[in-house]
């Protein structure tokens, strides 16, 4: 930990690391193949958020200054809107 402390390794803030990487290396492999050219800015956004959250959970004592816009959930929300718009669309037609 960032913080210097130690926990166990079941301690619930090493699980929440292992989740966040997980995820983002799971973006990370998307990123590598042919993904739209209009998914590929978000992806990222998200993978810049997950590596800030990362950091902030790794500094258990605020020693570190954050940028908390970064893990804004509104993006992502409104990008999963217009994909649901676009799903929609394709269905009528």
């Amino acid at each position: 930990m960032l913080s210097g402390g130690r926990v166990h390794k079941d301690h619930p803030r090493i699980a929440a690391y292992g989740t966040l990487d997980e995820l983002n290396s799971t973006i990370g492999l998307l990123l590598t193949e042919s993904v739209p050219d209009e998914a590929r800015p978000p992806l990222e956004h998200i993978q810049r958020s997950l590596f800030s959250l990362g950091a902030a959970m790794a500094d258990g004592e605020g020693r570190a200054t954050h940028d908390e816009t970064q893990w804004s959930t509104q993006p992502i929300e409104e990008w999963i809107d217009a994909m649901e718009r676009d799903l929609e669309l394709s269905l009528i037609h």
